[in-house]
């Protein structure tokens, strides 16, 4: 069987993060609703609230590990300054240790990859093929995922998990150039910070889109040249030879 360079997303693409910050805002929402007792807003505003500070943090590309129970807190002393009262410090502590629950490898310990992803994975090495993860965020929160869902089965070092801290493009062309004679293909869920750096890279771009896109800009942009869309990621097994062949 012919050799092929092979890239994956992490989040959202082998592993559920956004299951595990949506029970962290949810918790989050509830205590503020507590906190603010009959000065609080409907839940779906308070929800609101929070997303919108969150999707700005997005798009500053800050994902370091304090960020998202500092969102929470932000959220909370905001609508607090709306309504006119103090802030609580004893609430911001529930709230930052409830944002710190979603980042914990005990609870990634809990947690399954995706369906199909581990078989996927498996048989991607199967002809010894070179594969990679290529994953945004933290170094920190990232490590912690690789130990609490066993990733080292995939990637066994820091050489085939790679973690950057804003842009994937750079670390993509390294792979490209160091594999140029292979047929390449990065697998991911993003078009922003996955698809478009693959394509402009060199690498034919696979879309697998996450059950929920929470990054509105997202649904905005086009799908590079190429790009080739699957329902669920088990489909790269399924049509293995049929992708290697057209590449």
């Amino acid at each position: 069987m012919k050799r092929s360079l092979w890239a994956v997303d992490l989040d959202d693409t082998l592993v559920t993060s956004s299951s595990d910050y949506g029970q962290a805002s949810c918790d989050a929402t509830k205590i503020i609703m507590m906190a603010l007792e009959h000065r609080a807003p409907r839940w779906i505003d308070i929800a609101n609230f929070l997303e919108g500070i969150n999707q700005s943090r997005l798009e500053e590309k800050r994902l370091m590990r304090d960020d998202f129970p500092s969102v929470l807190v932000e959220s909370y002393r905001g609508l607090c300054n709306q309504v006119g009262i103090n802030s609580d410090p004893t609430v911001e502590k529930q709230l930052f240790e409830i944002g710190y629950s979603a980042l914990s490898e005990e609870t990634y310990q809990k947690r399954q990859m995706i369906p199909g992803a581990e078989e996927t994975l498996y048989f991607i090495r199967r002809p010894d093929n070179p594969l990679f993860c290529v994953t945004l965020g933290d170094s920190r929160v990232q490590w912690m995922k690789w130990r609490g869902y066993r990733l080292g089965r995939f990637f066994p070092t820091s050489r085939e998990f790679l973690i950057v801290p804003k842009d994937k493009l750079e670390t993509l062309i390294r792979l490209r150039l160091r594999y140029k004679d292979l047929p390449a293909f990065m697998v991911g869920d993003s078009i922003k910070s996955d698809l478009i750096p693959a394509h402009q890279a060199g690498f034919t771009s696979i879309y697998v889109p996450p059950p929920a896109i929470w990054d509105a800009s997202e649904k905005t942009i086009e799908l590079p040249p190429g790009t080739i869309k699957l329902s669920k990621i088990s489909e790269i097994k399924e049509r293995f030879d049929d992708l290697i062949r057209a590449d």
